[in-house]
């Protein structure tokens, strides 16, 4: 659905000053304009429009961008995930774990940090995550991280 109204308003904004811009050469012949004339008319209504759909690309590819930062902050369900369940290895998920990526991030390298001075599987709750879940987590949330930080940079542009 909304592949075909990018598509509609693609044609209504191509279309509308084709014919504006025909219909305006045409008037500037009818007005005594020589051929030259009227060609330079059109070249710069041309320019114009070149512009203004060039504003069009640049604003959609930052709210693209916003959108993308916006999905990106908030920690994916699945790095929730603090340990599987021995008896039928049904997830539990942690829902003492901050909820952005960034302070999910914070949590988790604390956690590992604690774990590899302690040796112990608890930090600040009991239970907590699992070391090995951690390890799968961390790196994922640090690309998730960056690709966050580059599209709030655009967005912010």
């Amino acid at each position: 659905m909304k592949k075909y109204i990018i598509i509609g308003l693609l044609i209504g904004f191509l279309s509308f000053p084709t014919i504006i811009l025909g219909s305006t050469f045409i008037s500037s012949l009818i007005e005594g304009k020589t051929m030259e004339e009227a060609m330079q008319i059109l070249s710069e209504q041309t320019e114009i429009l070149i512009g203004r759909i060039i504003v069009l690309e640049d604003r959609a590819d930052k709210e693209a961008a916003c959108r993308k930062a916006n999905e990106l902050k908030i920690a994916p369900k699945e790095s929730k995930i603090a340990y599987y369940t021995e008896q039928n290895n049904q997830p539990i998920y942690a829902s003492w774990a901050p909820d952005t990526t960034e302070e999910l991030l914070e949590y988790l390298n604390g956690y590992i940090q604690n774990h590899e001075k302690t040796g112990s599987y608890f930090w600040l709750h009991n239970p907590d995550y699992m070391p090995e879940l951690v390890r799968k987590y961390i790196p994922i949330l640090e690309e998730r991280q960056k690709e966050y930080l580059k599209q709030q940079q655009i967005c912010n542009e």
